[in-house]
């Protein structure tokens, strides 16, 4: 019986955890659900006591652990982790779209950078095509990622290169 309880909670555990970036969310609201359910499955076992000691336990780490993290929040040196996503944005012909595609991947690839998003969009009134891809880091890479545009600029299919920088992916 206990090992359905644990399934179960575990379920709805995992509904509760969400990936927000580099930041996850309701752990400790998951941990909390699974912990409650471990205090069914002992009390419905009639191990009232060891019940009563996971609660307590329980309510002290929902009550302290918040407290001691923003203590070594505030106590810890900071770093500049936030998230950056760099827009590149290359322009050629409609025939070079392949071409340029294939550059810009093999480029990002060289320099060890996380692609997030590629699309190709044609570009009214005209045969160019517009080549974008959103680069994600947690660091600046602004050095590189303008070397690189530099680099793809110089060839002769790609008419035009550039890039943006924002700390959201919209």
């Amino acid at each position: 019986m206990g090992g359905q309880v644990v399934t179960g909670i575990g379920f709805l555990g995992a509904g509760l955890i969400m990936r927000d970036g580099l930041s996850v969310r309701g752990l400790s609201g998951a941990a909390t659900i699974w912990a409650t359910g471990a205090v069914g499955t002992l009390a419905g076992y009639g191990f009232l006591l060891e019940a009563a000691e996971v609660t307590a336990f329980v309510l002290f780490a929902n009550i302290a652990f918040p407290k001691l993290s923003w203590i070594i929040d505030h106590l810890a040196p900071e770093g500049d982790q936030t998230e950056r996503f760099y827009t590149i944005a290359l322009r050629c012909t409609d025939r070079n779209e392949a071409t340029a595609r294939t550059m810009l991947i093999q480029a990002l690839n060289a320099q060890s950078l996380r692609l997030r998003g590629l699309e190709s969009n044609t570009l009214k009134d005209s045969e160019s095509v517009e080549v974008r891809a959103l680069v994600h880091s947690v660091q600046d890479e602004d050095r590189v990622i303008e070397r690189l545009v530099s680099e793809l600029s110089l060839f002769p299919s790609i008419s035009s290169a550039s890039w943006t920088f924002t700390t959201s992916s919209e």
